[in-house]
């Protein structure tokens, strides 16, 4: 049988290049690959159903939907790709506890997975049918950008020091961070301007691998260049990770992953097999380091700076090398405390626990309130020092339903996801509808008012900031999503505008 040959290429990237040229890989890449996942889908789907499978109704209506959402977006997708990927989120989110048999899913009923499966098929045809119908009603952009002068007078030598700027900058904060060199200057800023701080320096870390990575990929760099790349990311993800969270290591790994893909065509296969198994390592005595070097009143870590960092990954290297090769019996608190990577991908559990709670024990629907939340959320703590955690909207569904009082929301968060919590503002098909309709129709003109502006431009910033936060946002609520988004894109703004000019760009065709 023969493989499928795909019929992108290499990106070469300057000023000129668009939103809407990096997409026209990513489109061709989903036109040639999908037959092959619509079938490797299909046969995944009878062997669950003829095998009894727990959940393979779920999996075959997910997959379905799936499926639909990829063909449209293939035949019409024009701009950046946010469709499609959040269509592959929810796939993943939603089939990966199937497809690992997840002992927590064996708590529920049969017939509770086809009407997750219901829920999830029908918010994948509204979140399709709200952006294709916006995407007919929204013209495309002008090519009009605010292009970075930089870039604009350097071409590709000087995106090439953006990125190498940006990585090399980031990277020196985190060490001096870390280091404690930093402490005093702190000390004697304003009450709210740390958390403006890491959203900036974030933001920054985010924009700065992604722009090496469409280097990287594109094959336009010297050896040199690559060696520092790849130094400083490891050192990035070394110190982030060393909290113990592992969640800005893995934006930094989806910022690669991205900027390798777009640029190159090709799907990083090796970069990304490498990093799960390196994150799934780890993770697998997560708890166990946490009880050990984490605060137990504050969730903090202890001890926590460049000079005990070997001693940290000594410590977390040989924890997970006993849990892989001495296991011992666990109780069952442990097993809850210890997940894997797979049973933390694991949205269908929230999705069948809030079906449960509102259809067999009767609580009453949140009617939209972790939506309303969302505008106030937005103000700076800087000028509101009391404002509510960017979680309550997380906070409110869990205290709500049952899952956790309000004093336990102070350690520990229990994800949701976005289809979850529209079921629980707004119950069975509605908050699907919802949801999917809102979410598709902004997609749309978001590609729309895009697809025409240059990648190295505030708007190509923005944009990226906009995908990855959507990208990675499988287990987070709204509040979380918009206010992560929306920090990021204002750190973005902030520290780019000053530099930008318009540019009316326009590719010369040849003769």
């Amino acid at each position: 049988m023969n493989l499928p040959r795909f019929k992108t290429r290499p990106l070469h990237i300057d000023e000129q290049t668009t939103v809407a040229d990096l997409a026209r890989n990513v489109r061709i890449f989903i036109a040639d690959s999908k037959l092959w996942l619509g079938a490797l889908l299909g046969l995944l789907g009878a062997y669950y159903f003829f095998t009894n499978r727990l959940g393979a109704s779920t999996f075959i209506l997910t997959s379905i939907g799936t499926f639909l959402v990829l063909h449209l977006w293939s035949v019409n997708g024009k701009g950046v790709p946010l469709l499609p990927t959040m269509a592959i989120q929810h796939l993943l989110a939603y089939g990966i506890p199937i497809v690992t048999a997840n002992e927590a899913l064996t708590k529920y009923p049969r017939s509770e997975f086809q009407t997750a499966g219901m829920e999830l098929l029908v918010f994948q045809l509204a979140m399709a049918a709200g952006w294709y119908a916006l995407m007919q009603i929204v013209p495309p952009c002008r090519p009009i950008s605010y292009t970075l002068t930089l870039l604009r007078r350097g071409g590709f030598r000087a995106f090439r020091k953006l990125g190498l700027i940006l990585v090399a900058a980031t990277t020196v904060y985190e060490l001096a961070y870390t280091s404690g060199l930093l402490d005093p200057a702190f000390a004697v800023l304003p009450q709210g301007t740390y958390p403006v701080l890491v959203a900036v320096s974030g933001a920054a870390s985010m924009c700065g691998f992604f722009i090496a990575a469409l280097g990287v990929g594109s094959g336009e760099i010297e050896r040199s260049f690559k060696i520092f790349f790849w130094s400083a990311f490891a050192i990035q993800c070394i110190v982030s990770a060393a909290s113990l969270l592992l969640s800005s290591t893995i934006i930094y790994i989806a910022s690669v992953m991205i900027g390798l893909f777009w640029s190159s065509g090709r799907f990083p296969w090796k970069f990304v097999v490498i990093t799960i198994a390196v994150l799934s390592f780890f993770n697998l005595s997560k708890h166990e380091m946490r009880m050990q070097y984490w605060n137990p009143n504050t969730g903090e870590m202890r001890n926590y700076s460049i000079t005990n960092l070997p001693t940290i990954y000594t410590d977390w290297f040989n924890a997970s090398t006993t849990m892989m090769f001495e296991p011992r019996e666990e109780t069952r608190a442990e097993r809850e405390a210890r997940q894997s990577l797979a049973d933390r991908v694991n949205n269908l559990s929230n999705l069948l626990f809030i079906i449960d709670a509102v259809e067999h024990q009767h609580i009453d629907l949140l009617n939209g309130a972790t939506y309303a939340i969302i505008p106030p959320l937005l103000i700076p703590r800087y000028f509101w020092p009391e404002k509510p955690r960017a979680h309550e909207g997380q906070v409110m569904l869990n205290v709500h339903f049952g899952r956790q009082d309000l004093h336990s929301t102070f350690t520990t968060y229990i994800a949701w996801g976005l289809v979850p919590e529209a079921y629980g503002n707004y119950g069975p098909f509605m908050g699907s509808i919802i949801l999917g309709l809102f979410l598709g129709g902004f997609m749309a003109v978001v590609e729309r008012m895009t697809q025409n502006k240059a990648l190295l431009s505030l708007e190509g910033f923005a944009l990226f900031a906009l995908f990855l936060g959507m990208a990675t946002s499988y287990e987070m609520v709204a509040s979380v999503l918009v206010t992560s988004v929306f920090q990021s894109i204002v750190s973005i703004c902030m520290a780019v505008a000053p530099f930008v000019d318009r540019t009316v760009h326009r590719r010369e065709k040849p003769a």
